[in-house]
């Protein structure tokens, strides 16, 4: 029987087709050079840094907007109802800023939440190879940032769809080619990070944001003190929160006490005033360490990128001091839920 062979130009074709298209999966995955379990611990502790952050800054808002409340009450009460002309300017300023600051957590904490479901997704993508997941968080929060920007009085940074970018190569090897995705979308997080890390560390940013800090550190406890003074508020619960642990709760005259004896009186104002110095250190603290995380995890997804080592002890540290930085400024709410 005879068998029918194709032509030995045919043939030839064939095999030059064949080497170009081992050449060309060669080199991409060579350029994919990253361990896929990596990048999925990168995932998990980009995912938990993320939220504890977004987490404080959402208690750091609670709080300013407490403090807003508190200013409101004080003014009116000292100005008899009705604020003079002399005074209307200092508070209109005074609130111009906790509306920035407002703004400036609400969008920045926006960004933190995008960024904590993106390196979820990013694990994901490491994990099931859900590409089309990823590149919808990564839209996300591209679009977080613009908006950061926008708030900011800039103009947004990025346009267009990550989907596009993720490559949807099917003729490569599936470990290959979900080595090629998890590059890829390393690359457009670092993107992401670095513009969210240079509007955050804009002069103007930081000068508005530490600067309120330091206006607000003293003037919140001068305005409880003049509340207090009036009598309007029960100390109890402070003291039977320094009585915890020891079965010790304040006595049922306490305000009585408390306001006949100044010593007594002015210590426990001492403890007030050192509660309040932590929640806005804790605040500003959270700004600096949003810039070390956004700092770390664009050290860390270079060296992801380059294959080389990770090292995500920094990011869980900073986790942990932000986990403790929510109960500093939550602790108060938790005690009054009770």
């Amino acid at each position: 029987m005879k068998i029918n062979c194709l032509p030995p130009k045919s043939r030839r074709s064939i095999l030059r087709d064949l080497v170009i298209v081992l050449l060309a999966a060669s080199a991409l995955s060579g350029c994919a050079t990253v361990r896929i379990d990596t990048a999925g611990h990168l995932g998990d502790a980009g995912h938990q840094t993320a939220e504890a952050l977004a987490e404080t800054l959402f208690l750091s808002d609670s709080f300013l907007d407490q403090a807003a409340d508190l200013d409101t009450f004080v003014f009116y009460y000292e100005a008899g109802g009705e604020i003079p002309v002399e005074l209307e300017a200092q508070r209109k300023e005074l609130f111009d800023s906790y509306k920035k600051n407002h703004d400036e957590f609400k969008h920045r904490r926006q960004v933190f939440a995008d960024l904590g479901i993106t390196y979820q997704q990013f694990a994901d993508l490491a994990d099931k190879g859900t590409e089309l997941e990823t590149a919808a968080a990564v839209d996300r929060l591209g679009s977080a940032v613009n908006k950061y920007a926008e708030s900011l009085g800039k103009k947004a940074v990025f346009s267009g769809s990550a989907r596009k970018a993720l490559p949807q190569l099917g003729w490569l090897a599936a470990a290959e080619l979900k080595k090629k995705r998890i590059k890829q979308a390393s690359v457009l997080i670092r993107e992401r990070l670095i513009a969210f890390a240079a509007l955050l560390n804009d002069p103007l940013v930081k000068e508005e944001i530490l600067g309120f800090q330091q206006r607000m550190s003293g003037l919140e406890g001068d305005r409880l003190q003049v509340l207090w003074d009036a009598g309007l508020f029960d100390p109890s619960p402070l003291l039977d929160q320094l009585g915890t642990g020891t079965g010790l709760q304040a006595a049922v005259n306490v305000g009585e006490v408390l306001r006949k004896d100044k010593p007594l009186s002015d210590s426990l104002g001492k403890v007030i005033e050192s509660r309040l110095r932590r929640k806005l250190e804790t605040i500003a603290e959270n700004y600096h360490a949003s810039l070390k995380t956004l700092e770390e995890l664009i050290r860390e997804h270079e060296a992801l990128e380059k294959d080389g080592p990770l090292n995500l002890t920094r990011l869980i540290s900073i986790a942990e001091e932000q986990r403790r930085g929510s109960k500093v400024l939550g602790g108060d709410r938790k005690e009054a839920a009770k």
